[in-house]
């Protein structure tokens, strides 16, 4: 890397910074909708070996995850190309937008249970906890809450359930990394 240069790298991947000079340099999230599978893979990772794996506490993706998730139900229902391909990134032959059928069962799966992604509260003890009653959290609960109607109805029409959700996205072999070639139908949405 040179000066000016902004790197963009996957969920999880491992990287060091080396500063020659006096350095001011932010990280931040990207996510996006063909690596999601890859990001849930890291927040699972994540919350197993916290001291170990990350120098930072991630507690904003969930509410990211959440709007994305919300996102889905406004594409859908807008049916305009333009507004699908600026969340989208796989173009079909029909000239609308893809969303692979893995990354669509990772957000599932990282928006129904988000316990199993943050961090345990022990391993960071100096963070700051929103009250029952905090506004953020309030808003966080209730984006939440649609968030996972939405899920639970995308689901419900793939005839997945909850429970088979983690077998199928546990892919082992040369293909973990792969968003796949299944499309997802998310014509479920205009009923919403």
């Amino acid at each position: 890397m040179s000066h000016n240069v902004c790197r963009i790298q996957p969920a999880n991947a491992i990287h060091q910074v080396f500063t020659p000079v006096n350095t001011i340099s932010s990280g931040g999230h990207f996510l996006n909708w063909v690596t999601l599978h890859l990001t849930e893979w890291s927040m699972r990772y994540d919350h197993a070996y916290f001291n170990f794996s990350t120098n930072a506490d991630h507690e904003g993706v969930q509410r990211y995850l959440y709007r994305m998730t919300m996102s889905l139900l406004l594409c859908y229902k807008s049916r305009s190309a333009f507004i699908f391909l600026s969340f989208a990134s796989i173009v079909s032959h029909t000239g609308l937008p893809e969303f692979l059928r893995r990354p669509i069962l990772a957000l599932a799966a990282m928006v129904l249970k988000p316990e199993r992604y943050q961090p345990h509260a022990a391993n960071t003890p100096s963070r700051a906890r929103l009250s029952a009653c905090d506004l953020t959290r309030l808003e966080t609960d209730a984006d939440r809450r649609q968030a996972v109607n939405i899920i639970r109805t995308i689901l419900a029409t793939h005839e997945i359930t909850e429970e088979q959700l983690e077998a199928k996205l546990d892919v082992g072999g040369a293909d973990w990394a792969k968003a796949g070639d299944r499309e997802t139908d998310l014509s479920c949405l205009a009923m919403l």
